[in-house]
């Protein structure tokens, strides 16, 4: 019966009537305590099964505090560079759940480095960025001292960098590094000439600082007055050093224990002999160099623990003698002079190869290093004729690694694969290619760039190489292959890729 029905006037037998609404009403009635019986007994279920779920712990929740840690450490940049991002550690982490917040901000080494990118717009390079402020980047220099606070002492790694079209370094970021200038262990930074003396003006001691490379930005040429360093005398583990696009500083305000050195300016014969007296540990120099005269100058011996060197001009190699060098970066000019009076057993070559340089001469060079394990060719201009050569199993039967960079329009893959076809098959007197990688150059020409990238044939005959062990990598401005491979820290500013680039 219908609530309407219950409502309805009264027939003309209202005694009748009265029954009848009487009796839904009790009807009624019963059906409510019946529905509350229910809910009664449904709810003494519902706390039973609460009461059965309480006493199971999940292992998320027992997992001891220590590993739940270690987890959270692995989940830091490989790089040792943290960006600060909701999407990722050690943010994350802490947004998950209150008992992983607590764990996050009790993990010192989640809160020890932090990368910034300053540009000129409101929201940085990445828009998931937590700095969502003004251009003048409001705040960062808060978010600095609280993500330092948590490091408990603990070295600290710095990676900024202030990009061209800044016109310095936000407010308050260089104060808010120097609270922690005791605990600097790694300090990356770009900045603008006129903010070096700030930089500069942050004294020690440093008593943890290990790194350090400092590049000036907005510089499109050699300036005369750039300002020297002094501040990094007191700084006893200091051992890698970075002076980039303009830096200078004289040897002796640097502390004799480094055991690397690299230098963008040119420096001269008598500075070489000054590096090696000053730096007796060095085990890895990168400079661009320069003899400055025509006639022969003294022969230079760098001192025994010199594995790495890197000379963007080749002016100097015929005056060195590095017996015990591992990895070298130069011009073919003057590497087999060199090479033939050092006695070094190289390990890793990288020849920088321009239009001028016939190909004889690179085989020249290649032939009298047999002992070589990673092979890196920088080239202006493509020679297919040169993986030819590699077959050969007298040419560098020690190479395990071999990287090309090469220009990119249209690049012929079957050379390639047919050189690691033939690297790839197992020979008695020749190792085992394990990584091949390509780098094409087409700046400028995005069609071009999709271009390049193997396809068709070429690709599934380079996937077949890749499923056998091989190490494949092509990568270009904007395209990269296999798909999923991720060169991110490999390009743009080379602070944030700074490792050391000798063997051990």
């Amino acid at each position: 019966m219908s609530v309407q029905n219950y409502s309805s006037a009264p027939p003309q037998n209202e005694h009748q009537w009265r029954d009848r609404q009487r009796a839904c009403l009790a009807e009624t009635r019963a059906k409510i305590r019946d529905c509350k019986t229910l809910l009664e007994t449904l709810d003494a279920e519902r706390e039973h099964l609460e009461d059965l779920l309480d006493t199971f712990t999940y292992p998320v929740i027992t997992t001891p505090v220590e590993i739940i840690s270690l987890i959270f450490l692995q989940c830091l940049p490989a790089n040792g560079r943290v960006q600060p991002s909701k999407r990722g550690a050690p943010l994350l982490l802490a947004q998950i759940c209150q008992h992983w917040r607590d764990i996050a901000l009790s993990i010192p080494q989640l809160w020890s480095s932090v990368d910034f990118t300053f540009i000129a717009n409101s929201y940085g390079p990445r828009r998931d960025w937590i700095l969502r402020v003004s251009q003048n980047y409001d705040g960062a220099s808060a978010l600095l001292r609280a993500w330092f606070q948590r490091t408990q002492g603990l070295p600290l790694s710095i990676t900024l960098r202030c990009a061209e079209e800044r016109d310095g370094m936000p407010p308050g970021i260089l104060p808010a590094i120097a609270e922690f200038s005791h605990q600097w262990g790694r300090l990356e930074i770009r900045l603008p000439l006129h903010d070096l003396p700030a930089l500069d003006r942050i004294r020690g001691p440093f008593p943890l600082l290990n790194t350090l490379a400092i590049e000036l930005s907005g510089m499109d040429g050699a300036v005369d007055d750039v300002p020297r360093l002094t501040a990094y005398r007191d700084a006893p583990q200091l051992r890698e050093v970075r002076l980039l696009n303009g830096m200078i500083t004289a040897w002796a305000d640097l502390p004799a224990t480094l055991t690397s050195l690299e230098v963008e300016r040119r420096i001269g014969i008598f500075e070489w002999t000054s590096i090696f007296k000053r730096f007796p540990c060095l085990l890895h120099l990168s400079t661009a160099s320069n003899v400055y005269q025509r006639s022969p100058g003294p022969e230079i011996m760098a001192p025994a623990p010199l594995k790495s060197l890197i000379v963007r001009h080749g002016d100097m190699l015929p005056l060195l003698t590095l017996p015990h060098l591992l990895r070298l970066k130069c011009r073919p000019a003057g590497f087999l002079p060199f090479l033939s009076r050092s006695l070094c057993e190289l390990k890793h070559l990288t020849l920088v190869i321009n239009q001028s340089t016939d190909e004889r001469s690179l085989l020249d060079c290649l032939r009298s290093v047999p002992s070589l394990e990673q092979l890196d060719i920088h080239r202006q201009r493509n020679s297919h004729s040169f993986y030819e050569h590699l077959h050969s199993s007298e040419l560098l039967p020690n190479l395990r690694d071999l990287s090309v960079l090469d220009p990119g329009y249209y690049y012929r893959y079957q050379p390639v694969i047919d050189m690691l076809r033939a690297r790839r098959d197992p020979h008695p007197e020749r190792a085992q290619l394990r990584s091949f990688e390509l780098a094409l150059n087409v700046r400028g020409n995005d069609w071009a760039d999709d271009t390049s990238s193997p396809s068709g044939a070429d690709a599934l005959q380079l996937q077949r190489l890749a499923a056998g062990g091989l190490q494949f990598r092509v990568h270009t401005q904007i395209n990269n292959w296999p798909a999923g491979f991720d060169v991110g820290d490999e390009r743009g500013f080379p602070l944030k890729t700074y490792t050391v680039p000798y063997p051990n």
